[in-house]
């Protein structure tokens, strides 16, 4: 695995980097890549791009940057991939990292592929934004500024279920202590992230629970979001954000699944799960990936045949 010094090194060595966040992007990965891209610019870098083959504007809020999927360079001197388990993960984007002349990966994923000198990995954080403050703070400390803190917090923030998932420990807590420290607008970042919501949002909300199904003696729970839903609350996938973990809130359910359809025979898989019942198995299985609490995947075809292979293998982990 690669060290903190050798990362330190390339990224001082390199002249043009391109960082790169995974497909159907989360907090997490694109707090990591934002946060990171505005600590390189500190550098006086020629360029620094950030990469993400999936629009995600949940933290325009935070800072005026966002990942493009357009290609605005070829050849970059290093490529840096963050949250990304696969190379699959990075989508159309993973030209960039190929290409590039040096790479390596920051993750926290217990199921990432990539071995040896392209991998920092640390399977007990919490989040790659965790992970990304140690490397910040080694690097360059005096670089590290407010919008950057709030970058890292809102990745945390989200990836930990707000500090719910068993995955948040002392040390994630000793991160968020040093964040505070720049004083960041915690209040504002959760309100913003867990607690608004569109109109338009709260009327597909409203509507898909309302149609939730139950199964294995309501153990299991299940949400769908159709192309008729969004046409008639004015709303895209973006806004099925959240919905998941209202289900998962009701009592008796270990497990909840999300399908949301994002173009014709085409869906988005989303699992959550309570205690030790580990979803990443199952979006594993169909090329997905994540953690054991949240996890997810994008499978095609009718939509009933998907819902019968959700159901027989999330039941298979209960």
């Amino acid at each position: 695995m690669i060290t903190l010094e050798q990362i330190k090194n390339s990224i001082i060595k390199a002249d043009t980097i391109s960082v790169i966040c995974h497909v159907s992007p989360d907090c997490d990965t694109v707090g990591a890549g934002l946060a990171l891209t505005e600590f390189l610019k500190k550098f006086g870098k020629s360029r620094v791009d950030l990469y993400c083959e999936d629009k995600y504007d949940k933290l325009n809020f935070l800072c005026d940057n966002s990942p493009s999927n357009i290609d605005l360079f070829d050849g970059y001197d290093l490529a840096i991939a963050v949250d990304v388990a696969t190379a699959e993960r990075m989508g159309d984007m993973r030209k960039h990292y190929f290409r590039a002349k040096e790479k390596f990966v920051i993750d926290h994923h217990k199921s990432n592929e990539f071995l040896g000198s392209e991998l920092y990995l640390d399977a007990t954080a919490s989040s790659t934004c965790e992970i990304m403050y140690t490397i910040l703070d080694y690097v360059k400390c005096d670089y590290i500024d407010k919008k950057i803190a709030e970058l890292l917090y809102a990745g945390i923030l989200t990836d930990s279920g707000a500090f719910y998932h068993p995955s948040t420990t002392y040390l994630t807590h000793e991160v968020l202590s040093k964040l505070y420290k720049f004083g960041i607008n915690s209040n504002k970042i959760y309100y913003e992230l867990f607690k608004k919501i569109e109109f338009n949002t709260f009327k597909l909300h409203i509507s898909t629970l309302n149609k939730a199904k139950f199964y294995k003696d309501g153990q299991i729970a299940v949400i769908t979001f159709l192309s008729e839903d969004f046409k008639n609350s004015s709303t895209d996938y973006v806004a099925t954000e959240g919905c998941i973990n209202k289900i998962l809130d009701v009592e008796g359910v270990k497990i909840a699944i999300s399908i949301a359809e994002v173009d014709r025979d085409s869906y988005k898989i989303s699992f959550r799960s309570k205690g030790d019942y580990d979803v990443s198995t199952c979006a594993s299985r169909y090329g997905g990936g994540g953690h054991k609490n949240a996890a997810g995947c994008r499978l095609n075809g009718d939509y009933y045949d998907i819902l019968d292979k959700l159901l027989f293998s999330v039941e298979s982990v209960l």
